[in-house]
């Protein structure tokens, strides 16, 4: 585990800044959602809901994956 030491102004909410790091890493698949929810000491539900604030899906499939998966043949 590696260790990051940032210097920041005092009007910056650290948790927030976690929360943004961690948010980042798990939309370029470098970590899971729950390695990430345990990193930052919460659920992996909370952690899934806060993501979206950032535009970051928690859905693995493109948008011409869910297209294919949701055609309804007749």
């Amino acid at each position: 585990m590696q260790t990051v030491t940032l210097e920041l102004p005092d009007a910056v909410d650290l948790g927030e800044v976690r929360l943004m790091i961690f948010a980042s890493l798990f939309g370029k698949g470098t970590i899971s959602s729950g390695k990430a929810a345990a990193l930052l000491g919460m659920k992996r539900t909370d952690f899934l809901l806060a993501v979206g604030q950032y535009g970051i899906s928690v859905f693995s499939d493109d948008e011409d994956d869910l297209k294919r998966a949701t055609k309804i043949r007749l």
